[in-house]
């Protein structure tokens, strides 16, 4: 078989009786005049040659213009992009080094207060190789960001030559503040005056702190510290009353959890500091009595402060989501058949095991614990969408 311009695939000459014929009658009908003939042969000649030639003159007139604008175009094209990419990551990088930083900042923070806890509380540090001057190096290193070379990364995937700081988990500070700060509370409760003026000192100073900037060891003192009962006794039957606070009023006792709503709204008329958020005030600046009871009723419904943050966060958030919904809790009592206790018997949220809190769990600890649905309308859903309201803006 051979292949030719005119016949296309076809026997050599004298194999094939048929192509034989088939080549003698082309040429026959090529000699005649048919014009049928010629312009299918002329057709025949454009679809097998005209590529071939268009072919050549496109490569000749890239090698007299090899940049064409086509090609310019997209090799900027693609350098704009590689820039772009390479700026996402460093923006990325950015943002990676300040959150870092930040959380160094706090670290140093929450280290200098352990310190200065440990230190008013008469513990001897034993172990002193952690020097609080360490954050400080690291937030004062300049923001400049620089890539990393192939020598620093293996340097640093190497071994560690010397032993490395390891900064213990914020659940393990806080467990050590607060056994720290209930050692020096049994102290003042003991009798001892040093302890006690500490304490009294440490409180004064939380209780001036604005609410969304108390740190953990303030709040811890807040809800635990109460006044020795003989302190108090003496105090009532010399007719003394607490020293007065220039900012805020009157010195008064710490309320209690169960203390009712009056001691409570006397207690934050005069530390307006320390008023939770989403309880607003009135044109005196005292709280609203309905927004401070549903703040109540949550402090006294809430997990306790030793639950792992997460089940908190998560109890607050089904909380809201919950009376957020104008009529969500009756609607959740009745979907879910809840029987309301008559009796109020507030206690604590206990997460249970492998179940999640959701809206419906926390309306059932809520409906066992006796609060009504007339409570909830007029009280709880007003002051949690205050509360949610509060968050944002504090964001």
């Amino acid at each position: 078989m051979e292949y030719h311009p005119v016949f296309g695939l076809i026997h050599s000459v004298g194999v094939c009786c048929t192509c034989d014929s088939y080549v003698l009658h082309i040429a026959d009908v090529k000699k005649s005049s048919d014009a049928s003939f010629n312009a299918a042969l002329n057709e025949l000649q454009h679809v097998t040659f005209t590529p071939f030639f268009e072919g050549i003159e496109e490569g000749k007139r890239r090698v007299t213009n090899p940049s064409s604008p086509s090609q310019l175009e997209s090799f900027d094209l693609g350098l704009r992009e590689g820039q772009r990419r390479e700026e996402v990551v460093v923006m990325l990088l950015a943002r990676e080094r300040d959150l870092a930083l930040r959380t160094a900042a706090e670290l140093r923070l929450k280290l200098m207060e352990v310190q200065k806890l440990l230190k008013e509380s008469g513990v001897v540090i034993e172990d002193s190789s952690i020097p609080l001057t360490l954050t400080r190096n690291i937030v004062d290193t300049p923001k400049i960001f620089q890539p990393l070379s192939a020598t620093t990364i293996a340097r640093a995937a190497s071994p560690p030559s010397q032993p490395r700081l390891t900064v213990s988990p914020p659940q393990e500070d806080e467990e050590r503040i607060r056994k720290t700060l209930l050692n020096l509370m049994n102290k003042a409760h003991a009798g001892d005056m040093d302890a006690l003026h500490r304490v009294k000192s440490l409180c004064r100073e939380a209780h001036a702190t604005p609410t969304d900037r108390k740190t953990f060891a303030q709040k811890v003192l807040l809800s635990e510290w109460r006044v020795p009962p003989e302190v108090r006794s003496a105090n009532v039957a010399s007719g003394r009353r607490p020293a007065p606070r220039p900012d805020d009023g009157p010195g008064l006792v710490n309320p209690r959890l169960e203390d009712p709503i009056d001691v409570w709204f006397n207690y934050y008329c005069n530390y307006k500091s320390s008023l939770p958020r989403g309880v607003p005030q009135d044109a005196h600046g005292r709280p609203l009595r309905s927004y401070l009871s549903a703040s109540r009723t949550f402090a006294r419904l809430r997990p306790v402060a030793d639950t792992p943050s997460p089940q908190r966060m998560e109890f607050i958030s089904s909380m809201i989501q919950l009376f957020c919904t104008t009529g969500g809790y009756a609607l959740t009592i009745r979907k879910e058949r809840l029987r309301i206790n008559h009796e109020r018997r507030f206690r604590p949220f206990v997460p249970r095991l492998e179940v999640a809190i959701t809206p419906d769990e926390v309306a059932r600890h809520f409906a066992s614990c006796g609060v009504q649905i007339v409570e909830a309308r007029d009280e709880l859903e007003p002051w949690a969408r205050e509360y949610e309201r509060a968050g944002r803006v504090s964001e």
